[in-house]
């Protein structure tokens, strides 16, 4: 790790750089999203020279980054033209559009609870502490904002209704057709027969070929796998197949596909 970046080591100091003015005026789309983003992939442009990229997206958040990666499948689009171009294959791992239209009615008054409480936790308290998140994570102030506000949104486009945003998601086409996958017992699902908001969310990305497949967790050795059991231990079948998808563009055998932009979608 280079000498000039220090990462606060105590919970003190750790709260104070999540209450910074700087921390409270990040977002996920600006500064994940058109910053980080860009820079991580010139990055890897510059040292791997030659070789195909592959970008793979989990979620946008919350447990993603408690798991410490970048999960990029809502900002992937927001990449400049000039990199976005680069991308051989795209990947999208439990990628969902977690708008409150796109819940279930019977559940939509508690959806609108919890979300409501982040988001008021996260201005009241200047940060969104562990206790008042879903995921029971902590997060900034303005990204924990601006997530929980798309889900709170009239618009149902999530982060994709941004006016200043919309024509990063309406314009990217892929050269390769965008890969989703998605376990039927995702807890974004919420037991709904059709995975409603995973399909939502490839809707938005109106010119990119994509085919996405909804899996069974007993296919692939186990019981439950959720959102983010594929990080976990006993799930070494999960990750054969993404890699069959990542190096071979492989299109898992089993599992309910439904494709956009290939000629005539369908289930």
């Amino acid at each position: 790790m280079p000498s000039n970046i220090h990462l606060p080591a105590s919970k003190e100091t750790r709260l104070q750089a999540l209450k910074s003015p700087d921390a409270a005026k990040a977002t996920v789309t600006e500064h994940w999203g058109q910053r980080d983003q860009p820079a991580v992939v010139e990055y890897v442009l510059n040292q791997f020279k030659g070789s195909k990229l592959v970008v793979l997206g989990h979620s946008v958040g919350g447990t993603a980054i408690k798991l410490h990666h970048l999960s990029l499948a809502h900002i992937m689009a927001l990449l400049p033209e000039t990199l976005r171009s680069q991308i051989f294959r795209a990947v999208f791992i439990s990628a969902n559009n977690p708008n409150w239209q796109y819940v279930p009615p019977k559940f939509v008054p508690t959806f609108r609870e919890i979300w409501t409480k982040t988001r008021n936790a996260s201005v009241k308290e200047g940060y969104l502490p562990r206790s008042a998140s879903f995921f029971g994570v902590t997060l900034p102030a303005g990204p924990a904002i601006e997530w929980s506000s798309g889900m709170l949104s009239e618009d149902k486009r999530y982060l994709a209704g941004t006016p200043k945003l919309t024509s990063f998601y309406t314009s990217w086409e892929p050269k390769n057709e965008i890969i989703s996958i998605a376990f039927k017992d995702d807890i974004t699902i919420m037991r709904q027969e059709e995975p409603v908001p995973i399909d939502a969310w490839c809707e938005i990305h109106t010119k990119a070929k994509i085919t996405r497949v909804l899996l069974s967790p007993d296919e692939y050795g186990g019981k439950e796998i959720g959102h983010v059991g594929m990080f976990k231990d006993g799930h070494e079948d999960v990750w054969e197949l993404i890699r069959n998808i990542i190096m071979d563009g492989k299109i898992p055998d089993k599992g309910k596909t439904r494709r956009w932009n290939q000629g005539k979608s369908r289930l």
